[in-house]
């Protein structure tokens, strides 16, 4: 017999040790884009180097502005001062610099951008371990 009270905390059980019940990080200037065919080819390539393997449907991809002079936008998690081409957040989004002044073709296609945040949203961290070196050099 299985009591009411007990599927509220089985639930809560369930998405304290998933990512299943994470909220999609939403960049508030972002804004969101598909990804470019390449991305698909690009994603094959780190997850044969990493070993690891991931759903590519569920990234989040964003194009967010860079900031004015500058090659990238303010890093949300460093400190001030700290640019970003590309930054992933949890469970499944990546922010990309969008094109400025100072880099007009902004970042959606540089490869080691997006590879490299490919790279976090596989492993599911924000550390920087040794398969960046090895599969994003």
């Amino acid at each position: 017999m299985t009591h009411v009270r007990s599927l509220p905390l089985a639930a809560a059980l369930v998405c304290a040790t998933t990512a299943g019940c994470e909220t999609p990080f939403r960049p508030k200037d972002g804004v969101q884009y598909d990804p470019p065919p390449i991305y698909l080819q690009w994603w094959s390539s780190v997850e044969q180097c990493s070993g690891r393997r991931g759903d590519f449907s569920r990234v989040l991809w964003y194009e967010v502005p860079s900031a004015p002079g500058m090659w990238g936008f303010a890093c949300p998690n460093e400190p001030p001062g700290r640019y970003c081409t590309g930054e992933w957040h949890s469970p499944h989004t990546i922010m990309i610099a969008a094109p400025n002044e100072v880099y007009p073709g902004g970042h959606r296609y540089d490869s080691v951008t997006v590879k490299h945040e490919m790279l976090h949203d596989l492993t599911q961290s924000g550390d920087h371990g040794p398969l960046f070196a090895r599969c994003v050099p």
